[in-house]
């Protein structure tokens, strides 16, 4: 213990039931800190800082401070994206100042959730997440480097949703109905002048500009994120030998996420292709898929206002939807065509468990697929069950089954003929 914690004194004593027990004391500052192990090392780890002066609070060894700096130091760290790692710079540097001194075993959930509070007063509900996320990245990581032993304890204050249930949340996603919605969107804009002529010359009716199709097309259908969406450019663009479009097919133009970093290679739908050729935009060109009408890139804040402005204006603000869900609608989409878990993980970047999780809160237990799988299991051939000799034959599997009967028409109503 001496070599991992410097300058801590273990006096072992036999009392008089002949059980030894342990008395720690800092063997520079003479202090005693009693037989309570975790009490001792907090009060070790708050003396050895004293020492050293808070500019040497990441040397003293085995303290919080010390394992986050190890964190930042090490190849996980630099695997998660850069916009990842500035957003949790400033939770880290909270973390060191509120528990730094702390040892990993001292931090109980209580502690872990008073941090978690004081995020949530100063900085608000989000940051507090963000914060919770960053602990949590961190003490996992330093779990399974056995620099602790317990599990992450930041959570959210009681009554509130646990991280794996906040992440099944089941949020609105887009429909049919919301997108054509959406794309036939109009708003009436006012362009001065006199209020005594008629409104027509003052107002003028605007529709959905094409960046605003574009983005929730290319959301829908490829399933990235907003970040992504904005970031991406026709020069990763290719054709292959069928005709088949391609977004970061190339070798020398990959595309990776941004706030995972990892490579996905994306084929383009049809119906997305036919908005890129119709809008102008050409493989090779060196211009982004989504841009302002000058032809600059979108800052995010304000492509945000302006989906906003968009959304307010159909009316679909009410309802919850997001540029985000646009996500997860299109991952349910692909699967309600028929397309497999792992498939729909290659185009959206996301784990299996994470496609998985997402594909049961959102695909409906509906009569449709239900009949499916029922249809496909009539036409194997893997069982076949003979009926009693008095029975009637089975019908042939793939055959449909014969019309009800329609009730016998009322007297002095004439019989309608059935199609």
């Amino acid at each position: 213990m001496t070599k991992e914690y410097p300058n801590l004194k273990i006096i072992r004593v036999k009392n008089a039931a002949g059980k030894t027990v342990e008395y720690y004391r800092h063997r520079i500052t003479g202090r005693a800190y009693g037989s309570n192990r975790e009490r001792a090392l907090r009060l070790w780890a708050a003396d050895q800082l004293a020492l050293d002066g808070p500019e040497g609070r990441n040397r003293v060894p085995g303290t919080v401070a010390n394992a986050i700096k190890q964190f930042q130091e090490s190849k996980v760290w630099e695997t998660i994206a850069e916009s990842t790692r500035t957003l949790w710079r400033p939770y880290f540097a909270d973390l060191e100042h509120h528990l730094g001194e702390l040892l990993p075993e001292s931090v109980t959930p209580r502690i872990g959730i008073e941090f978690i509070k004081t995020i949530e007063v100063t900085r608000g509900r989000g940051a507090a997440r963000n914060a919770r996320k960053a602990a949590n990245r961190f003490w996992g990581w330093a779990k399974a480097r056995g620099l602790v032993k317990t599990e992450p304890p930041f959570s959210f204050e009681d009554g509130a949703r646990s991280p794996k249930s906040q992440a099944s949340a089941k949020k609105p996603i887009w429909t049919r109905e919301h997108l054509d919605t959406f794309f036939s969107a109009r708003r009436v804009v006012s362009v001065g002048g006199n209020p005594d002529k008629i409104k027509s010359e003052c107002f003028r009716t605007e529709t959905l500009p094409d960046d605003m199709r574009l983005a929730v097309l290319i959301g829908f259908f490829t399933t990235q994120r907003q970040a992504d969406i904005l970031d991406m450019n026709a020069r990763k663009l290719s054709v292959d030998g069928d005709g088949r479009w391609w977004y970061g097919a190339m070798p020398n133009e990959p595309y990776r996420q941004k706030k995972t970093n990892a490579q996905v290679v994306i084929p383009i739908h049809l119906d997305l292709e036919a908005e890129f050729v119709r809008q102008g935009i050409k493989p090779g060109q060196d211009r982004h898929l989504v841009q302002t009408e000058s032809g600059a890139q979108f800052d995010a804040a304000n492509f945000r206002r302006k989906f906003r402005t968009w959304m307010n204006a159909a009316e679909l603000d009410r309802l919850g939807l997001t540029f985000h869900a646009l996500r997860s609608s299109g991952m349910v989409a692909y699967a309600q065509s028929g397309s497999s878990i792992p498939k729909i993980a290659s185009l959206s970047g996301h784990s299996l468990g994470r496609t998985q999780s997402i594909i049961d809160v959102y695909i409906p237990r509906s009569a449709k697929f239900a009949h499916s799988a029922v249809t496909k299991f009539e036409r194997s051939n893997d069982w076949t069950i003979p009926p009693p000799g008095d029975s009637p034959p089975p019908r042939a599997r793939g055959a449909s089954a014969a019309p009800p009967a329609l009730p016998p028409p009322k007297p002095g109503r004439p019989r309608i003929r059935r199609r």
